[in-house]
């Protein structure tokens, strides 16, 4: 066995594998190693930037057999290590990524501007969709419908690649697959170790692509987007089917292409995304997708944290290089806390191409920002969706050690087409077992045995332990690849809120993993003025008590004795978000007429969070902000305008000046009655 020095350079140890190799081959044929057999295994090996014979040592090895004899016997499964990582080299498309502009906070307009593919994906079909959302909720609550009824419907959690060819080969044998070399600190890095594992995944994704053409056509429109509530129209099969065109081939391609990926994950049992030594058992954490304007919502969410003595560490996930600042990674994080780094897609997932193969951004990230991180029991938290109490206990509740996958409701219908559930392969039943309309003959589609209940899901928030539902996450990475052209529209159909957010609850029912999601619907939270009501916030219950209230057969009966009436948890502050240029431009803060307006009104939180809230923001931008009154208070004042995104400084003091600290000013004097 060849040892190296400690410190010697990685290449003299890639080197010496090849020697190891040389001298296996030499052995197992008996003749001469030709020099180009040696040219393409050191290319195989350079390209691939890791040696990967398997994912345990060699059984023979095991078995105590001499080392060179086990070496020599893994003659063919090495050439086609080395064969194989070069054809997914190959196999990746070249093509560069454009070079994405900075977010530019901009004096002419208050606008911010990054590059197109973030600035379509987030601001259009997020923040756009946000404000339709609140809007939407808003004209449904000026034409007189009285709230969302409290309960949702009952459910109890009914809910490759030439590498993969490797690994199917060696399983053939008997043999576990793991990486060989690792000798006391001559180890080859991790994250080139995992390079053929991400290839394996994005290939087995790539090779179940479907091959019909992107699910852009509705026959009769988009879905209505009503509350689940309300009972003036049904939602039936027919009406369902009625709206996104997809013939019976698009379902069958669908389908085929759906079992395959199923059944490549299922087969091969992953536990865990990437190397399982990256995550420790057990640990528990809160992710937050950030960068580029969101590191800013990132930072208001985690200062709030530490003022709410929230102890477990947090991850703020940046997908791109484009919005990655590393001031805010590097510096800004470390300074609120120690267990608070930012977690870089791209570190993560090395092979680059994989993801631009895949153009991944925008509602995509959740899925990779939970898989990748080092956490195994994760509080996802989108960055505008801030809690109003600590949350740690919810990472140790028994509800989640029940679940492992908890989610919170969407005030929406359900308007999942039929024909997913035949792509799924789910038998849905032919009789309603739970709704409005049980003795009815129309009745809502999403009323029947085996789909999914109403309402819809929101995923501003998740609690996900990734060992218990790691199946769940990979069928939801797959539905997220594909979600735009395909998923997104199966899932929702053009209705209220089309992204993600139904990926991972759709993934769990497929899978008959469970789940549980709240029943008691959310809180709208706004304002009165001018005869109608606007909405700026959705109150996201506790989950833990809701369950209890469920576990005593009382979570949709607030009249029982039983019943505990849920405190909010969340304040998800989708629109506005507390974004500078957006509160100015919107006159969110300030009317017409020059006078300050509360936005948060009837929320029941027991702290003046609209004025917590706000005095961080002007703690984290205002330079001129005085916070000698503030009961709480930052680590450091003017982390905030720190960031990248924000250009022009002395605008933002401008702005400062003149709205944001006037506002909070307001706020002090005209407490919520």
């Amino acid at each position: 066995m060849i040892r190296l020095p400690r410190k010697s350079h990685k290449a003299l140890l890639v080197i010496a594998v090849v020697v190891i190799i040389i001298f296996s081959l030499r052995n197992y044929r008996g003749t001469e190693i030709d020099q180009s057999d040696i040219e393409k295994l050191k290319s195989s090996l350079d390209s691939s930037s890791a040696v990967i014979v398997g994912n345990n040592k060699v059984e023979s090895l095991k078995k105590g057999k001499d080392s060179n004899d086990a070496i020599s016997g893994q003659q063919l499964k090495v050439n086609n290590i080395a064969n194989t990582i070069n054809k997914d080299v190959k196999d990746i498309d070249g093509k560069e990524a454009e070079k994405d502009k900075n977010v530019v906070y901009n004096v002419e307009d208050y606008k911010i501007k990054n590059d197109k593919a973030y600035n379509e994906k987030i601001d259009s079909d997020s923040v756009n969709n946000d404000r339709l959302h609140n809007e939407e909720i808003s004209k449904k609550i000026n034409q007189g419908i009285q709230g969302i009824a409290s309960g949702s419907q009952e459910n109890d959690g009914e809910a490759s690649s030439s590498s993969s060819q490797l690994q199917n080969n060696l399983k053939e044998e008997g043999k576990d697959t793991q990486e060989i070399i690792n000798k006391e600190g001559n180890t080859i890095d991790e994250k080139e170790n995992e390079v053929n594992f991400y290839t394996q995944i994005f290939e087995l994704i790539s090779k179940s692509k479907p091959s019909i053409p992107a699910l852009k056509e509705y026959v009769n429109g988009h879905a209505a987007q009503r509350f689940h509530t309300e009972t003036d129209i049904i939602f039936s099969e027919q009406y369902l089917n009625g709206l996104l065109k997809i013939s019976d081939e698009a379902v069958a391609d669908l389908k085929k292409n759906h079992k395959a990926y199923l059944d490549s994950v299922l087969a091969q049992d992953y536990q865990i995304f990437g190397d399982p030594g990256k995550v420790d058992e057990g640990t528990k954490g809160i992710v937050i997708v950030g960068g580029s304007k969101f590191n800013l919502l990132a930072l208001i969410n985690i200062e709030y944290l530490k003022i709410l003595k929230s102890e477990i560490p947090v991850e703020v996930f940046i997908g791109s290089k484009a919005e990655y600042d590393s001031n805010f990674c590097d510096n800004i994080l470390p300074k609120i806390g120690s267990n608070i780094r930012c977690n870089l897609l791209w570190k993560e997932i090395t092979n680059e191409k994989l993801l631009e193969k895949f153009k991944i951004n925008g509602y995509q990230y959740k899925t990779l920002a939970l898989l990748t991180s080092k956490f195994e029991k994760v509080l996802f938290l989108d960055a505008d969706n801030v809690p109003v109490s600590n949350p740690d206990y919810l990472l140790d509740s028994k509800l989640f050690e029940e679940y492992g996958l908890v989610l919170w409701p969407d005030a929406w219908a359900r308007t999942t087409s039929p024909k997913y559930y035949e792509i799924a392969d789910i038998a849905v039943g032919d009789k309603p077992i739970r709704g409005y309309f049980m003795d009815k003959t129309e009745f809502n589609f999403h009323d029947l045995e085996n789909t999914i209940p109403n309402p819809s899901s929101e995923s501003g928030m998740i609690l996900v332990d990734k060992k218990l539902q790691s199946t769940t996450l990979y069928l939801s990475l797959y539905y997220n690849i594909f979600g735009p052209d395909y998923y997104y529209p199966l899932f929702t159909q053009g209705g209220a809120g089309e992204g993600d957010k139904e990926t991972f609850i759709a993934a769990a029912h497929v899978l008959k993993q469970p789940y549980y999601q709240v029943k008691k619907a959310f809180a709208f939270i706004g304002y009165h003025e001018d005869n109608s009501f606007h909405s700026k916030a959705l109150g996201q219950y506790d989950c833990v008590a809701d369950h209890n209230n469920y576990l005593n057969g009382c979570a949709e009966d607030p009249t029982n004795e039983k019943y505990v009436e849920p405190s909010i948890l969340f304040m998800h502050l989708s629109y506005p978000k507390l974004i500078p240029n957006q509160l100015i431009d919107d006159m969110e803060y300030v009317k017409s007429n020059g006078e300050h307006r509360r936005l948060y009104r009837g929320s029941g939180i027991k702290q003046d969070f609209e004025l917590e809230i706000n005095e961080i923001f002007d703690q984290l931008l205002c330079e001129n902000y005085d916070d000698s009154k503030d009961e709480l208070k930052i680590v450091e004042k003017g982390l905030g305008k720190e960031l990248t995104f924000i250009k022009d400084k002395d605008l933002l003091q401008r702005e400062c000046d003149e709205i944001f600290i006037p506002h909070v000013d307001y706020l002090r004097e005209n407490p919520e009655q």
